[in-house]
């Protein structure tokens, strides 16, 4: 099995490279921050690494194409804005959208060209967000994106499903990410989360290395 593990900064994404390692898969990250990557490949030097700018189309599509052929896909980059609708600007809207979505949408178009072209069946799952399903105050721009992330899944689940790739999405709630830790380590913003949650706490990392 050959798996591509796209991820930003964030230990869920880390998480399930190492454990798809573990357990005899070909492993290739994509990050935009080489300092993640160097520490991934130090922990597991059997995964191979690209530092690469997901925003950037062309350069994206051309480093998953090294790594063909490709059977799964892990998308779990992503970023997170806390901001109410009258302070959204151009910029802070490209930056939640172009990696959130924009990414998400030129990666898995890049592996399933490369399944089609194989006939080969194929999974691939999408990190979304619990935020695209229940509205969180200030989470304006995130919650549209990950929405967007769910829409785009059931959307190429019907269309591709027929050539035996199956696309899903997840939905966590709260993981003590280092993304995590900034938004919800503030007990004010925390408090009526874990109200919601019924074990009244969070996740506090993915997986146990």
């Amino acid at each position: 099995m050959s798996g591509i593990i796209v991820f930003l900064m964030i230990s869920i994404g880390r998480g399930i490279a190492v454990q798809l390692a573990k357990c005899g898969a070909k492993v290739l990250a994509l990050d935009v921050t080489k300092e993640s990557l160097d520490k991934l490949k130090a922990e597991m030097p059997e995964i191979d690494i690209i530092n690469v700018d997901l925003c950037d189309w062309t350069a994206t599509k051309e480093a998953i194409k090294k790594a063909y052929p490709i059977d799964l896909l892990v998308n779990s980059a992503g970023v997170g804005s806390i901001v109410t609708l009258m302070e959204v600007t151009e910029e802070k809207y490209n930056v939640i959208f172009n990696v959130n979505v924009k990414a998400l949408i030129n990666v898995t178009r890049t592996v399933i060209e490369n399944l089609l072209d194989r006939k080969s069946p194929g999974a691939i799952v999408n990190i979304s967000s619990q935020a695209a399903i229940a509205a969180l105050p200030n989470h304006t721009l995130y919650s549209a994106s990950k929405a967007a992330v769910d829409a785009f899944t059931r959307a190429v689940a019907m269309d591709f499903g027929r050539n035996g790739i199956r696309i899903n999405s997840v939905n966590p709630t709260v993981v003590m990410t280092d993304l995590g830790r900034r938004f919800w380590s503030d007990p004010v913003l925390a408090e009526p989360m874990l109200a919601k949650i019924p074990l009244n706490s969070v996740a506090p990392t993915c997986f146990r290395t």
